[in-house]
């Protein structure tokens, strides 16, 4: 089944995030029944984050407004067992926004996270919901977590440069770790691959490449 929504943002769709398949609320009312409802958020040319669930064989739209330029990504966070819906969504405004709407509540609530100098490009979060990685303009990735008063405070930052340090010292780890009281492990292992003989009768799979 394929439904089109034609007004979805008036200019054009940047981004779009699945919610968790469990309704929030269904956590919170202590229920054994686990309710499960189609839902998404999508972020516009129009400066809108526009929330979606499938109802009656279509599609309610709330819309969110908080940002002054195009917004570029939204995210949804990981359902964790709390009773509320969180969403994250940044644009070329600068702006990072976390929306946040209790169970059995019908109005979201944003925080601004961070205003940075410079278009912010990506958000995700992660897998526990309590940290959320930005990407912006100035080619850096910071990374936010909520505090108890409700604030986002930046935990932690990298560049560029320290993306090449990083990779760098794990290529010099890889390297030295093929290398085993002075022989190069790798390079005996290919030599013995190449003059394997295979057995009549034998078969081999090889293992899917990652």
């Amino acid at each position: 089944c394929t439904h089109r929504e034609s007004s979805a943002h008036s200019v054009g769709c940047n981004a779009v995030s699945w919610a968790p398949a469990i309704l929030t609320s269904s956590i919170a009312d202590g229920s054994s029944e686990i309710v499960y409802a189609r839902r998404l958020v999508t972020g516009g040319c129009d400066q809108l984050v526009n929330v979606w669930t499938f109802e009656q064989g279509g599609w309610r739209k709330e819309t969110l407004r908080g940002h002054e330029d195009w917004v570029r990504d939204v995210a949804w966070a990981p359902n964790t067992g709390v009773p509320r819906d969180t969403i994250a969504s940044c644009g070329l405004d600068g702006r990072v926004i976390v929306w946040t709407r209790d169970a059995n509540s019908t109005e979201w609530t944003p925080t601004l996270v961070t205003k940075l100098d410079c278009v912010a490009w990506r958000v995700s979060w992660s897998v526990a919901g309590n940290i959320l990685a930005v990407s912006s303009g100035d080619n850096r990735v910071g990374l936010w977590k909520e505090c108890a008063e409700g604030k986002w405070e930046k935990i932690s930052s990298i560049d560029d440069q320290d993306a090449q340090s990083i990779d760098a010292a794990s290529t010099s780890s890889a390297s030295s770790s093929s290398v085993v009281a002075g022989v190069d492990v790798s390079a005996a292992s290919a030599a013995s691959t190449s003059t394997a003989v295979p057995v009549a009768g034998s078969s081999s799979t090889a293992a899917p490449s990652s």
